[in-house]
């Protein structure tokens, strides 16, 4: 903007435009999401609590590029909508078994691939760009690389 005054990205436009192009199957779900502040290696994280599934993200993210935040936001619906198929019982192991390093590997890679045949890998790759470029990268889920190929093939 020329006045120098950064726009905030909207979240809920966000999840909107998702739940329209690629998350048809997030519709029905109670979602809400808001920017706070939390540690710097977590961009965003993806929670229920009393039958509202919620993403918070990092308010360092607000004046950023959306195509990253739409690559994060793709990636915490993806969470939220594997999750929302699971009972009660099935949740709370997944969230016991998401501790140990293994399943939290596979997770996040199962979480990656998903997001990339919704649509959105270019989205996601942004995303895993920009984590890179800030030095906060955390080696999970998907390679950059992998990611990549994974791209070109669906392309």
């Amino acid at each position: 903007m020329s006045d120098g005054i950064l726009k905030m990205i909207d979240l809920i436009s966000i999840i909107g435009e998702l739940m329209l192009n690629g998350y048809s199957d997030a519709v029905d779900l109670k979602i809400g999401t808001r920017y706070t502040r939390i540690p710097d290696h977590f961009s965003a994280k993806s929670f229920k609590n009393d039958g509202e599934w919620r993403i918070i993200v990092n308010r360092k993210l607000m004046n950023s590029n959306l195509k990253v935040v739409s690559g994060m936001m793709a990636h915490e619906l993806s969470h939220i909508i594997r999750m929302s198929k699971l009972s009660f019982y099935n949740q709370r192991k997944d969230l016991d078994l998401y501790r140990t390093s293994l399943y939290k590997d596979l997770d996040e890679r199962n979480t990656d691939l998903d997001v990339i045949l919704r649509g959105y890998g270019g989205e996601l790759l942004s995303y895993k760009m920009f984590l890179l470029s800030t030095g906060v990268y955390i080696d999970e889920g998907l390679t950059i690389n992998e990611a990549k190929k994974l791209i070109r093939q669906k392309g």
